[in-house]
């Protein structure tokens, strides 16, 4: 089913937090673009879910959000800098020689679109986005979501998936080395020529 209104959260949501998500998700809506620093999202679930899944999640849940062609996922590493479009969304990884966060700060200097929404925890990125835009006197409006909000939103999409419960809970503090983060990033672009060869996902109407 679309979510063209906002759709019931997790079950494991306080109300303060069932707030935040109806929040989060207007503000998604609303969005002309949305730029997902893919590795944080995976970061707000304690990295149990291997960045193809995560790109998958992030896909479906655009379809399902009526936002198709408005959410681009940027995913550090990868043998070379690329792109692909998937059925409802733009995918990016960074390559061996740029981050994912230097990808997102110059996409908020070219992407026409406003608002303009960067989902991402990482206060380092948010701020250097916001700078891109005050330097180059770029009367564009950006907004920012913290990427537990965001995970809550996949969540609620995907429906019930123990994976995603960890947003909220001391799961999160896992880390994960550059060696895994690599190879996740590998099977991500293994995927993509196939994914982007895929017809366009119809949701129920």
């Amino acid at each position: 089913m679309l979510l063209l209104t906002v759709p019931t959260p997790p079950t494991h949501l306080a109300p303060r937090a069932q707030r935040s998500f109806a929040k989060a998700f207007e503000r998604a809506a609303a969005a002309g673009a949305i730029l997902v620093d893919g590795n944080n999202v995976r970061a707000a679930a304690g990295f149990r879910m291997a960045p193809l899944d995560v790109a998958v999640c992030i896909d479906e849940w655009t379809a399902k959000s009526a936002l198709s062609g408005r959410v681009i996922q940027v995913w550090d590493h990868g043998k070379a800098l690329g792109a692909a479009l998937l059925p409802h969304s733009a995918c990016v990884l960074s390559g061996p020689d740029t981050i994912a966060d230097d990808i997102i700060v110059q996409a908020c200097a070219f992407l026409p679109d406003s608002p303009l929404l960067v989902v991402s925890s990482d206060n380092g990125l948010c701020g250097r986005a916001h700078t891109q835009l005050a330097e180059n006197r770029i009367g564009r409006e950006l907004s920012t979501m913290h990427s537990i909000h965001y995970a809550w939103l996949l969540e609620a999409a995907v429906g019930d998936d123990d994976r995603w419960v960890a947003s909220s809970r001391a799961a999160r503090g896992r880390r994960e080395g550059t060696g895994e983060r690599q190879a996740g990033a590998a099977a991500l672009e293994a995927w993509l020529p196939a994914a982007a060869a895929a017809p366009a996902w119809a949701p129920d109407a």
